[in-house]
């Protein structure tokens, strides 16, 4: 269930990203908002689970703002499991440890996408703005702890769903039996 929740979430997160955010002007900068959801889930969500939503995260930013079909999904799924790998070997108990990992892995994902488009495209010419890039670095760095604490609020509100509604809760074989 909590797939269809976080689904949820990030579908919003990237409507918002993709069109109130651009109404913004260049100086002030646009977050990715459903990059910040993948590392997230990247570090505290099922494999599984985590994968898949990763992947139809890739497709809907491939559908909203890609050039080149698969090239999000492929990228969002190995940064995924890059973090994963990390979070794995690395105990990442404090939501601040988390921002070096949120930057790498950011700039990582930005030489994919750049080196994707040069590889599929070389004869179009690729914009890369290092000053660009260190403004979403800088924008991510401030809102990740936030963004953090929303998100496990989330995930911590739906484990609790599950165990307030009596409705949900598995019945035994017989339940006439006293």
């Amino acid at each position: 269930m909590r797939v269809v929740y976080f689904l949820f979430i990030g579908t919003l997160l990237l409507a918002l990203q993709t069109t109130i955010l651009h109404v913004l002007p260049d100086w002030i900068g646009r977050p990715d908002l459903l990059f910040m959801l993948v590392v997230f889930l990247a570090t505290d969500m099922e494999t599984f689970k985590g994968a898949l939503l990763v992947l139809l995260f890739g497709f809907l930013m491939d559908i909203f703002s890609g050039v080149y079909l698969g090239m999000y999904p492929m990228l969002y799924l190995l940064m995924y499991f890059g973090i994963k790998m990390v979070a794995k070997h690395f105990v990442l108990v404090e939501h601040t440890h988390q921002v070096p990992l949120i930057v790498v892995s950011y700039l990582l994902l930005n030489c994919g996408i750049y080196i994707f488009n040069a590889v599929i495209a070389p004869d179009n010419i690729i914009y890369w703005s290092w000053l660009g890039i260190l403004q979403q670095l800088l924008i991510l760095t401030v809102i990740a702890i936030p963004l953090r604490h929303l998100y496990d609020r989330i995930f911590s509100l739906f484990e609790k769903e599950q165990t307030y509604l009596p409705f949900l809760k598995k019945k035994g074989r017989n339940r006439f039996r006293l």
